[in-house]
């Protein structure tokens, strides 16, 4: 009858050897010689497989593609090696207020262009006459003190000092420098030294009559306010231009950034030198923020993929007759979106109108002459 060998042993008085437990259990009469035979093979085949096991591992070349990746992602060459969206963090655009100012001049700069516009219907004259307009610079003193100047003055000689120099011109055209005595002010007898530009067969102040005549509007004012009216529209459209050009940068000044690689900011200092010699490198810095909060736009808003950007990139290659390098053609596809960034960010940002008010000017309409 065969008789089983049963040790027990405390966790304390186990050995670590796991072969040598497995043979505890054989008969009686099993030679020993055997036994350590088939320990040694035993041993033998698991340290074999060990080693063997060591080396498959040292050899996988899952290893090195890891490091490479590694090394890609801390040092990157090209836009394509980094997720932009990790850097970025942008804000929230539906809501934002920009404030757009738009220049009021207090119709101004209206008045002088259609002050000027309506001279263009008149005649010059050579000799003036007793209902003429004569422009003139005019420079007033006192004892030779100097006391004011007025330039481009329009002067209308049905005025007390229009007829006053009318008497002294005379018919003499060859006069162009008069020099008279006149009230300025509080000054009875101030000094007044005219120069004659130019006269016009237009009376000053401009009539009714004369606009209903020679213009499409009824008086000077209406034609003022339409002039206004445009001017008020062009500085809007400039000013509206002037917004979309500097709105992402606006909102760059809002988003947050996750410092960049410093190869990337290295490859776009090493490409804009080219363009300018003596660029700075933190122009290098903005410009690829700029390039970062683009691409960061495209994907959270879903302007453009992939796929569309390499589409407009290689029109743009075609158009232009080029062939761009990796980094150059990456970040010229995030460029060639830039107005389409702009043109989205226009619609879901809250524009706010500031007017901001010029200076008056004085109509033609009134006597304005310095006679007083």
């Amino acid at each position: 009858m065969t008789k089983v060998k049963k040790e027990r042993r405390s966790l304390g008085d186990r050995k670590d050897h796991s072969f040598e437990v497995s043979f505890a259990i054989y008969p009686s009469w099993y030679p020993q010689r055997f036994l350590m035979k088939k320990k040694i093979v035993f041993t033998l085949f698991g340290a074999g497989f060990l080693f063997l096991g060591a080396a498959l591992m040292s050899s996988v070349p899952k290893n090195e593609a890891y490091y490479q990746e590694q090394n890609v992602s801390s040092s990157p060459l090209n836009l394509s090696d980094v997720c932009m969206e990790e850097y970025v963090s942008l804000p929230v655009f539906e809501g934002m207020e920009i404030e757009e100012s738009t220049t009021v001049e207090d119709d101004e700069v209206a008045q002088k262009e259609a002050y000027q516009e309506i001279l263009k219907t008149a005649d010059k004259l050579t000799v003036p006459n007793k209902n003429c307009t004569i422009i003139c610079d005019i420079t007033i003193s006192k004892n030779k003190e100097f006391l004011d100047k007025y330039e481009d003055q329009s002067i209308g000689t049905k005025s007390d000092f229009g007829a006053a120099l009318l008497k002294i011109l005379g018919v003499d055209t060859s006069q162009k420098n008069i020099r008279m005595e006149w009230a300025y002010n509080d000054i009875e007898d101030a000094t007044y030294d005219i120069i004659i530009k130019e006269i016009y067969n237009i009376p000053f102040p401009i009539t009714k009559d004369y606009m209903q005549k020679h213009t499409q509007y009824d008086s000077f004012s209406s034609m003022v306010r339409s002039y206004s009216k445009n001017k008020l529209d062009e500085s809007r459209s400039s000013r509206r231009q002037e917004t979309m050009k500097n709105l992402i940068d606006y909102s760059i000044k809002k988003t947050t950034f996750v410092e960049l690689p410093e190869s990337l900011y290295d490859k776009e200092f090493e490409f804009l030198k080219k363009e300018d010699p003596e660029v700075q490198y933190d122009v290098a810095k903005d410009s690829l923020k700029k390039i970062f909060f683009i691409g960061a736009v495209l994907k959270q808003y879903s302007l453009a993929d992939d796929v569309e950007r390499e589409r407009v990139v290689t029109k743009y290659e075609a158009d232009h007759s080029v062939v761009l390098k990796d980094y150059e053609r990456e970040r010229m596809s995030y460029l060639l979106f830039e107005e389409d960034v702009n043109n989205y960010l226009y619609k879901i940002v809250n524009i706010k109108e500031v007017t901001v008010t010029g200076n008056s000017f004085i109509p033609p309409e009134a006597d304005t002459d310095i006679s007083g």
